[in-house]
């Protein structure tokens, strides 16, 4: 018996047969098993071609010579003429934003990928630190009165925010992330979960799945409550905190949050930006003016450098140095509509597909991307992703004591070294257990000893590729209960399967962006800190809640952080593992007062436009 295999291709057939290797080796398998000569096989589909060479080999033997050249177009190759039938059925059967957007990259040719993120959409915060820009300024606002007045301001405001306005008279939101040297400002802002409600979120429905349900409830749980819920409070110890300067009635409606050169240059911008706002009927919650940065890397008012430890989004720029290979994660671990490291896109907003400004919004991602989308597949009448390319912020004021901090200090250090007779116990040895870095920056994994001289102590590149497991797995460096072990314990927890612990743990990464801030009226600093993540339960209230707050993390008893944990418990203490036994570091005080913050949605700029035209449509 005979099996004829007919094949037109183009390229090598070297480049062809590789295909058939790489991509359907089990189907070449499971037709080509029981040819005379083929290379062994099991189980029907497994083996056989992956053995490529001689997979090859026995193609090259049973190949019959072709005597006829054909090429319909001989200037194109298969992939051209397969993508230009491609375009031609997107012309004709395209409807929806997101098959407009495949088609527009397949006339450029870009590649498409699930984790190539359309930065375009993106704000800049998600992207980028904003480092060069020195200055910062948080203003925090309600929204206008409902009512045709209120609604058009409103509605004015989102357009001009996303770029849509022909005439603006507020500020533009800043995405891309790439700002030249000549740009000399950015603006992002995002969106609580009460500026959503008056959105009027709540009012449109849709179906999805079988399931009917308002758009304002596919929003998570945890970010519907906010921050201020009893609930979320118990979660992230904020209990006894009775002194939160956000506003009476909980989140504000909305953040902006801008940037500038240096503080002569931002002021301007924020006092123009305000007048407008209140020209137009919003009000103003409260403000946060962040200290200049003045060199870098930025201090924090306890005097550690912040944001050595940062994740790196997959394709972005770090993302394939070696010295933060174990940093890198999928991009949907932070934005909204990309695969996270599971593999699986974050749960996502959705809008009923009929409503005002929804044409603008991409489809529910369900199929992975192809260079040969299936055009004219995806019904119109289904929902659109307003999540896509957007995320979620959480930002939280903590107020800090830096006189009584560092008084304590000291005097914990005198006791701690009378107690157990160490002259090497100071403030700053102290300081450097309790956070898990020195000062300046530097690891005590890779430098225990402030007077050994290290590498990572003059901030070295490779000082943040450390493995808490595999290095120090007792604890006798870096204590158990340090903020920095906490916060990101990396294979900490299981030495002995480093790979699988360090990728259970960046499941739980956040995008930092912290300022430091000081009330020029009350003298009183502190750090506002920022974060993006794509779930905030897995995440933010995660990491707080069960390393931070945790008291049997690594097996501690009644221990929480000393930096950022809560403050339910009215002392806290800190063991520090030597090799002739614990040190006991007892009656530990919290100096960092939680004064406000919230969680918000910051949106893409296809999802403010939505916003603005929905807004517009119920102004009358």
């Amino acid at each position: 018996h005979t099996m004829v295999f007919y094949s037109n291709y183009d390229g090598s057939g070297e480049s062809y047969f590789e295909d058939f290797v790489t991509k359907a080796r089990w189907g070449q398998t499971g037709v080509w098993s029981n040819g005379k000569g083929f290379p062994e096989t099991e189980n029907l589909l497994f083996k056989g071609a992956k053995d490529a060479t001689r997979f090859k080999r026995w193609i090259r033997h049973h190949q019959q010579v072709s005597r006829f050249w054909f090429a319909r177009f001989k200037d194109l190759s298969t992939r051209d003429i397969r993508r230009n039938a491609v375009i031609c059925e997107g012309l004709a059967k395209a409807r929806t934003d997101s098959e407009y957007r495949a088609l527009i990259e397949l006339m450029t040719s870009r590649v498409r990928t699930d984790d190539t993120l359309e930065t375009r959409e993106i704000q800049s915060l998600l992207l980028r630190g904003m480092g060069n820009l020195k200055a910062a300024h948080v203003v925090a606002v309600n929204f206008p009165t409902e009512g045709s007045t209120g609604n058009a301001a409103l509605a004015n405001w989102l357009a001009d925010l996303s770029g849509a306005s022909s005439s603006p008279t507020h500020a533009r939101a800043t995405f891309d992330g790439r700002i030249n040297k000549e740009e000399t400002q950015a603006i992002n802002i995002a969106i609580s979960p009460s500026g959503l409600r008056r959105l009027r979120l709540h009012e449109l429905h849709h179906e999805h799945k079988g399931l009917t349900s308002d758009s304002f409830a596919s929003l998570p749980g945890a970010f519907r409550s906010g921050m201020t819920s009893a609930g979320r409070k118990q979660i992230l110890g904020d209990t006894n905190h009775n002194d939160w300067s956000w506003g009476s009635d909980g989140e504000p409606d909305a953040v902006l949050i801008i940037y500038a050169e240096d503080t002569a240059k931002l002021n301007p911008i924020v006092a123009d930006e305000i007048a407008a706002l209140q020209a137009a009927g919003f009000s103003i919650v409260t403000e946060v003016e962040t200290k200049p940065i003045k060199e870098k890397p930025m201090r924090e008012p306890f005097g550690f450098v912040d944001g050595v430890s940062q994740p790196v989004i997959r394709g972005q720029a770090g993302s394939i140095a070696a010295h933060n290979r174990m940093h890198v994660v999928e991009p949907g671990e932070f934005v909204l509509g990309y695969r996270d490291n599971t593999e699986y896109f974050p749960t996502s907003p959705m809008v009923n597909a009929h409503a005002p400004g929804a044409t603008q919004l991409p489809s529910i991602p369900d199929q992975t991307a192809s260079d040969y989308p299936a055009f004219g597949t995806d019904p119109h009448t289904a929902p659109r992703d307003l999540g896509k390319n957007g995320s979620f912020l959480v930002i939280r004021q903590l107020e800090q004591d830096t006189a009584g901090f560092d008084a304590h200090l000291k005097m914990q250090a005198e006791t701690a070294r009378a107690e157990y007779d160490l002259d090497y116990i100071d403030e700053d040895w102290l300081a450097a257990k309790i956070m898990g870095r020195w000062k300046n920056g530097a690891s005590i994994v890779r430098s225990p000893r402030k007077d050994i001289p290290s590498p990572s102590m003059s901030m070295s590149v490779d000082d943040n590729d450390f493995q808490f497991g595999t290095e120090d797995p007792q604890g006798l460096k870096c204590p158990f209960g340090a903020h920095v072990r906490r916060a990101n314990p990396r294979d900490s927890q299981d030495p002995v399967s480093p790979n699988r612990q360090i990728a259970l743990s960046n499941r739980h990464r956040l995008l930092r962006r912290a300022r430091a801030y000081e009330d020029k009226q009350t003298g009183k600093e502190g750090l506002l800190f920022m974060c993006l993540n794509a779930n905030l339960e897995r995440q933010f209230e995660f990491v707080q809640q069960t390393w931070l707050n945790g008291t049997r993390f690594h097996g501690l008893q009644d221990e929480y952080d000393s930096i950022s944990g809560n403050a339910v418990q009215t002392t806290n203490r800190l063991s520090i593992p030597t090799a002739a036994g614990p040190i006991q570091v007892k009656g530990l005080q919290s100096f960092v007062t939680v004064k406000g913050g919230g969680y918000f949605f910051m949106p893409s700029r296809s999802a403010l436009r939505f916003f603005s035209e929905f807004v517009a449509s119920q102004a009358g």
